[in-house]
Parts: structure tokens; sequence; C-alpha cells
């Protein structure tokens, strides 16, 4: 990945790619760096989190100033060091939020190999035994309670 430093004049003289993404890291702030992509650029922070790398974008270029990106950057980086991991603390933010019916609508977004008859299948057993929890989020509904009610 090249290094360059991340100055709003070099940013606009990037071209945005053709295909896919290309990285560039900061020179002054280690883990910050630039995601050039077919559309925009985008702010990311990358560092080790529990020996495993972690990337998470902090904001788009177009919008956010080089220096208030580094100021972001030093922040997720300081949360970084002290063992959070940002992507997991907005995992928990749209798990907190996610519906029942809202996970069942990304199951068949993602499964589109599924054939029609199980598609039907599952909408219907969806319809049958699970209308009462559609609007619950997901996070409240335990192990335990998915056990007592398949259990007469």
């Amino acid at each position: 990945m090249p290094e360059i430093r991340l100055t709003k004049r070099n940013i606009e003289e990037i071209p945005l790619e053709t295909r896919g993404q290309r990285l560039y890291r900061d020179t002054m702030v280690r883990g910050l760096g630039l995601r050039v992509g077919s559309r925009s650029k985008s702010y990311f922070v990358e560092a080790q989190v529990r020996h495993r790398t972690v990337r998470t974008t902090i904001g788009r270029a177009d919008v956010m100033a080089p220096d208030v990106a580094r100021k972001k950057a030093l922040a997720v980086l300081a949360d970084v060091y002290d063992g959070h991991n940002p992507n997991d603390e907005r995992r928990e933010q749209v798990l907190a939020c996610l519906t029942v019916a809202d996970a069942f609508e990304r199951f068949f977004k993602a499964r589109t190999e599924l054939a029609a008859n199980s598609v039907d299948g599952y909408s219907r057993t969806i319809r049958l035994y699970l209308s009462e929890w559609q609007s619950r989020p997901i996070a409240e509904v335990s192990r335990r309670q998915v056990l007592d009610m398949s259990c007469p």
C-alpha cells in the first residue's frame, strides 16, 4: 500500500478506481488510511485488536477534512489500544434494533439461490409460528424462549 501525506490537495489528486479499491496509508498518523473506490474516498483506521487486524471506516473524504480525520483516528486508536473493537460496537447497535422480521428479510436477500418451495415453507413457518415475535428485537429472543416454544 502506498504511503502519502493525507492532505486535501493530495486526496483530490488521487483518481477514483475503475474496479475494486486501493488503500493509501497516512505518513503522519500510523493506522490512518484512505480507501479509494470506484465511487468515493473514505478514511479508515486499522489496528490490531486481540491479535486480529481490524479496519473501520471513520468518514468520507469529501465531507471530512484530513485534520478532523486524524483527530477522529487518534480517538478510535485510543479505544482500540484499550481493547475495544469499534466494529463490535457498531454490530451491537445494529442488532439492538434488528427485529425478527428484519432478520428473516435479510436472510432471504442473502440466500437468493433458495428454491421457491423453500421460501414458501419458511414464510409459512414465520407466519404461523413467529407472528407474535415479528416486531420483537432479535437480541431480546433468548435460547430458552425458542426451546420453550418448540416443546409442547
